[in-house]
């Protein structure tokens, strides 16, 4: 079988894997709002929309994929026990939902790991979750993840990856699902890009029910692995810096399938400044009265920096997935008061 017929089945095996996780979240996971942006929309001559992941159980999108897998998860699994890692989203999500499963009590351990520099917001939320808190050195999550797939196979766990899993990247996939119902023709989708499950599982969907939008994958400059990956042709290996957009840095483990259905599906790639995320957070606040984290606000800056740049988007109907709003009191602190030069990025 040659590599396009691989993608073609990956592409199929991944779109009917939503379609069955939007049914099987039902009752569990959200329909988020998709407002219309007057703000943004005045800024950019497009008739905007913003999906607001932010609203999501646990403030973040990584809820649906999270619980997806455990709805799917066997008896046999279960009773193991699951370890994921995380930067604190995806870990609260699989938190979370193994208490909505009412699996925290019962069963196998159920550890998440965590960068030794985590958002110190993100962890009080995991405090109040029965599951153990493990931390790595340093602040990359990939070293983190290396850690967590380490420590399941030592204790003959499930390991549940933050992007590369199929139910998690079907789960977040369900977003499109949602988006044609709400908007039935969308031009263009602009998604916040880590790991690429969230992307992976939207531009899947997107491709099959509705060809003609084109999606946007959106990184900070300081920690733009994926978008460098794919102009590279092969994932590379390189460094993070510190940056507000905390649940996007990192990099990507080898062979992943979520990089080929990047490398494939993504039409275009926006890379922000701190100084671009912070303004999108700000204008978020001001225009919206909703506080993002910087994840969700590398979107928004992406659109506002795109547009600025062209004309294509002038009356077209636009959607920027707002992807969070878990952003720590210190990075909130100096988004607002101490500049954006992420000297004060909150470690």
């Amino acid at each position: 079988m040659d590599e396009n017929s691989n993608l073609e089945n990956l592409f199929d095996e991944v779109f009917n894997e939503v379609r069955k996780a939007s049914e099987r979240l039902n009752g569990y996971a959200y329909v988020t709002p998709l407002v219309p942006s007057k703000w943004l929309s005045s800024l950019t001559e497009a008739d905007v929309y913003l999906k607001l992941e932010s609203e999501q159980r646990t403030g973040s999108f990584k809820f649906r994929g999270a619980m997806n897998r455990i709805l799917s998860s066997s008896v046999m699994e279960r009773e193991r026990g699951f370890v994921t890692a995380s930067t604190g989203n995806h870990g609260r999500a699989v938190a979370e939902a193994l208490e909505v499963a009412g699996l925290t009590t019962s069963g196998g351990q159920n550890s998440i790991y965590l960068p030794e520099k985590v958002s110190s917001g993100k962890l009080r939320a995991l405090s109040s979750y029965t599951v153990n808190i493990e931390f790595t050195s340093g602040s990359d999550c990939l070293e983190t993840e290396r850690a967590a797939v380490d420590a399941a196979k030592r204790s003959n766990r499930v390991y549940i990856s933050p992007y590369m899993d199929l139910s998690v990247c079907a789960g977040q996939g369900t977003i499109a699902c949602e988006l044609m119902q709400q908007l039935p023709k969308i031009d263009t989708v602009f998604v916040c890009v880590g790991g690429g499950g969230m992307i992976g599982g939207i531009a899947s969907y997107l491709r099959k029910v509705s060809p003609g939008t084109t999606i946007v994958g959106c990184q900070p400059e300081a920690s733009a692995v994926m978008a460098e990956s794919v102009k590279a042709g092969r994932i590379l290996d390189l460094p993070s810096l510190p940056t507000l957009s905390d649940g996007s840095a990192g990099g990507l483990d080898e062979g992943g399938f979520t990089f080929d259905l990047c490398q494939a599906l993504v039409d275009e790639w926006v890379l922000v400044s701190e100084e671009e995320i912070a303004t999108a957070i700000r204008g978020m606040i001001e225009h919206h009265s909703k506080i993002v984290e910087g994840a969700a606000a590398v979107a928004i800056a992406a659109l506002l920096k795109t547009c600025k740049q062209t004309k294509d988007y002038e009356g077209k109907s636009v959607v920027a997935v707002v992807c969070g709003s878990n952003l720590g009191t210190e990075n909130l602190r100096s988004v607002l008061t101490l500049g954006t030069d992420g000297s004060c990025l909150e470690r």
